[in-house]
Order: C-alpha cells, then sequence, then structure tokens
C-alpha cells in the first residue's frame, strides 16, 4: 500500500502525529510519504529513504480567500498534479474539520491524489472520507492518540507506545549538542518563555519568567534562555525584569531558514543535553518532550487533555481558573479567546513553577494542577 499522511502543521502538532507516523513506517507492506509543512518537515529528515517527505506551505490556504490568489492557485495545482502521480492507494489525514477552510481543503486534497481509500476524523462534515474515524471533538481524546486511529483505520497496527519520537539529521544534532558546552556542559535548566510569533495567547508574563529563573538558580540550577527568532522579545523581557538572567540567553531559531539562528536539528541536539526543559504550550516543549528530556509544560488557553506532549516525564502545570482551557471548545469558534492576557496563565505562581520544576529534577511525582 502506497499511503499518504496528511499533517501540515507546525512543530508540535506534527509531533503528537509521529507515533502514528512511526507505525506506518513499521507496517509490513506499507510505503510512507508525509505531507507537511516545510518548517516542520525537518523532524523527519533521518528517516532518510523509508519516508518521502513532502513539504507545502499550509497557510497558503488556512482561509478561504486564499484560494482566490493566482500565485496560490498556481502552487496547489503543483502539489495536485505530484500527487496524483505518485498513485497513492490511501491517505489518511490527520486534521480535525474544524473550519470551512479545511474541509474545503482537505477535500481537495483528497480528490486531488486519486487514492481509492481516504481516512480522517469525522464530525459530520467528513462525507468525503471512506474511512471515517469517530471525532468527538478536541480533547476527548490526545492528538496522538486520534492519529493512531485514523492510520489504524487503513489497516496499520496499532504499537505498545505512543511516545511522540522525532528523526532529525544526526550531523546537525551533534552541532547542537555541542553547543551545550557554551552552558557549562550537559544538565542545564532551558526555559523557553515564548510561543513563537504565532501564539501570543499562550504567553506567560515575562516578570514571572524571570522570578522562575532566578528561584531555579537560588536552588543551585545552570539556567538557559532559549528561543527562536520569534521570540527575542519575551527572552528580552525576562533579561530585563531578573538581572540575574543577563548573561544566559541562548539565541536559537527553529525555523532554518532565518539567517543566523540554530537549525531545527541543532535546537533538538541542545535541547537534549537538557536536565530540565520548561515553557508554555509550544513547538519547542513538545521537541523536548519527544527526546525524553523531563519537561514541564504550562496551559491556559490551551487543553493539555488535546496537546500536552505524551509521557510520564512531563508535568502539566495550570492555575485552575474554571474559563480554562478556552480555544477550540464546543461553541466556540476555534480561534479565538475572551483576554488578550489570559488570566488562566497570570494566576500561575511562579513559586508554584519553581516547585514542580525541583520536583521534576528529583524525579517526584507532581500533581498536574496547582493553584496561584
Amino acid at each position: 500500500m502506497r499511503l499518504l499522511i496528511v499533517k501540515l502543521a507546525d512543530i508540535g502538532d506534527l509531533i503528537t502525529a509521529t507515533p502514528a507516523i512511526a507505525a506506518a513506517v513499521a507496517a509490513p507492506d506499507v510505503e510512507v510519504s508525509v505531507l507537511t509543512s516545510p518548517h516542520a518537515a525537518p523532524l523527519l529528515a533521518g528517516l532518510g529513504g523509508a519516508v518521502e517527505v513532502l513539504a507545502f506551505a499550509k497557510a497558503d490556504f488556512d482561509v478561504l480567500a486564499g484560494l482566490a490568489r493566482p500565485d496560490r492557485l498556481l502552487r496547489g495545482a503543483r502539489l495536485a498534479l505530484g500527487l496524483h502521480g505518485r498513485r497513492f492507494d490511501a491517505v489518511a489525514i490527520l486534521h480535525h474539520l474544524t473550519t470551512p477552510a479545511g474541509v474545503v481543503k482537505y477535500r481537495a486534497l483528497a480528490a486531488a491524489t486519486g487514492a481509492a481509500r481516504v481516512a480522517g476524523l469525522d464530525n459530520g462534515r467528513g462525507g468525503f472520507l471512506t474511512d471515517p474515524v469517530a471525532d468527538p471533538g478536541f480533547g476527548a481524546l490526545p492528538e496522538s492518540e486520534y492519529a493512531m486511529r485514523v492510520v489504524a483505520a487503513l489497516g496499520v497496527p496499532r504499537p505498545a507506545s505512543l511516545l511522540p519520537r522525532v528523526w532529525v539529521d544526526a550531523e546537525q544534532e551533534r552541532r547542537g549538542r555541542a553547543l551545550a558546552a557554551g552552558l557549562g556542559g550537559p544538565g542545564f535548566v532551558a526555559i523557553h518563555p515564548g510561543t513563537g510569533p504565532a501564539a501570543p495567547a499562550r504567553l506567560y508574563p515575562t516578570g514571572h519568567w524571570a522570578a522562575v529563573a532566578e528561584r531555579l538558580q537560588a536552588a543551585g540550577c545552570r539556567v538557559a534562555l532559549v528561543g527562536g527568532d520569534g521570540d527575542r522579545a519575551e527572552v528580552a523581557g525576562v533579561q530585563a525584569a531578573g538581572p540575574g538572567m543577563a548573561g544566559d540567553a541562548v539565541r536559537s531559531s527553529p525555523w532554518p531558514e532565518r539567517v543566523g539562528g540554530m537549525s531545527l536539528a541543532e535546537v533538538a541536539g541542545l535541547l537534549a543535553e537538557a536536565a530540565l526543559f520548561v515553557g508554555a504550550d509550544s513547538g519547542l516543549l513538545h521537541l523536548a518532550a519527544a527526546q525524553g528530556v523531563p519537561t514541564v509544560g504550562l496551559f491556559g488557553p490551551t487543553d493539555p487533555a488535546a496537546w500536552a506532549p505524551v509521557g510520564e516525564h512531563v508535568r502539566v502545570v495550570r492555575s485552575g481558573v474554571a474559563c480554562s482551557p478556552c480555544l477550540y471548545q464546543p461553541g466556540r469558534p476555534p480561534l479565538r479567546i475572551a483576554c488578550a492576557k489570559p488570566f488562566c496563565l497570570h494566576a500561575i505562581a511562579p513559586d508554584a513553577v519553581a516547585g514542580v520544576c525541583l520536583l521534576a529534577l528529583a524525579g517526584s511525582p507532581v500533581a498536574a494542577r496547582v493553584g496561584s
């Protein structure tokens, strides 16, 4: 079976699909291609010939208005011709059919392949699916479980574990690991104060991050600030709020095309040397967790039941505010929140975050919810 797995996603979203991708690669008599976004594609580079990785800019078609632009239509036509020429037997669409543009996009993509079988999540909009998988909504199941159910509908055997993983370029990863020497060697605590330019609603206040960093430093931890080009303001804000952080910033870009930054594989290598990663819901949170690094994730508007990394080494910190989560909830627009500066994140006390981090470093079990 020639199988196309579709996950046109950001870094963290693609990582949630890696257990399903790994299961498909391991399945007998299955040739796997993965269609994803250009900046997430390096997560699969280390698979080599085991997987054909196809990259396409999903943002071109995130809204219906984008379908009318000639340049985008041309790129879409080229993609359609390329997919059709590969003669796929089956397509696994690892996306919820949330928006009208999404339904049009994935229906057209499935039709372009000419595949006889199309599996995907059906919330009542999946009439084009030949192998529908019931979709009870975001948070009803982890995203990794949804992805696994979709590929299983096409006959891919279910693996024993749904732990995520990444397959980055080995040489670039080694370069990233070597950069840990500049932080005093392995064993540092990586704090990611940003979430990237596309997710400002998930930001924890920089003053809070500075307080967390200072408490960890007082406990004897070596702390490094990590982030991408889109996180420069947050990194600078933490440095300004915490005098002891002035020399500890690591400016690293998870987007290879950014001049002067690190490649995604190098970032993966650097994070793999950390004793602990702590940050809000972001791609770097998933990247660290996928490598088995003890991880503390702060969740507010987004639902950890859907998007928290999977694994016993992952701790989730929430404030317990009743209106959290508010993104992708039944009866609400999928990309709208009630407040510009979510109280659910601001209410998480720095002492609580630092305490969870120290317990995680000690290997102790940690409660999933802490108050302010």
